[in-house]
């Protein structure tokens, strides 16, 4: 009975429907209001500025929150790529958005305002955390089987 009920939990936790409202309502509502009230408030960043990046980032939450929930039960039959990969795309749009942001407040330099150290960073944090990822997972094989 206890078994059923655990299965019937982690169905429950791991639908997509699921992630999704969680995605939508734990990270872009919080973060539209509380980030882009900032700029706006804060910065003086015009509202007409901050329309078409937060809606982009509205849009795009719960496609990653879906692969999110794809690469989670991918990762937990031992294939992390999928996960790293949604990873990867929303520190892309991130970055791009914090790139958009420094140069409508005028605070960008050269170095790193620019669409390729975006892409570079992106890059960067998707292939070392599935690179970590890996060697984590092979030292854990390694200590069950000599265990």
């Amino acid at each position: 009975m206890k078994s059923a009920n655990r299965s019937a939990r982690k169905t429950k936790q791991s639908t997509v429907s699921r992630w999704v409202l969680f995605g939508v309502l734990g990270i872009p509502l919080p973060l539209v209001i509380y980030f882009y009230l900032i700029l706006h408030e804060h910065f003086g960043v015009p509202f007409a500025d901050l329309i078409i990046p937060a809606v982009i980032f509205c849009a795009f939450v719960p496609l990653f929150s879906a692969g999110a929930c794809w690469g989670a039960r991918a990762r937990a039959n031992g294939d992390s790529r999928l996960l790293f990969l949604v990873l990867g795309l929303f520190a892309l749009l991130c970055g791009l958005e914090f790139s958009y942001f420094e140069v409508k407040l005028g605070a960008a330099s050269h170095d790193s305002s620019g669409y390729a150290f975006t892409i570079v960073w992106a890059a960067i944090i998707t292939v070392g955390g599935y690179f970590i990822d890996r060697w984590i997972t092979t030292k854990h094989r390694e200590n069950v089987s000599t265990k």
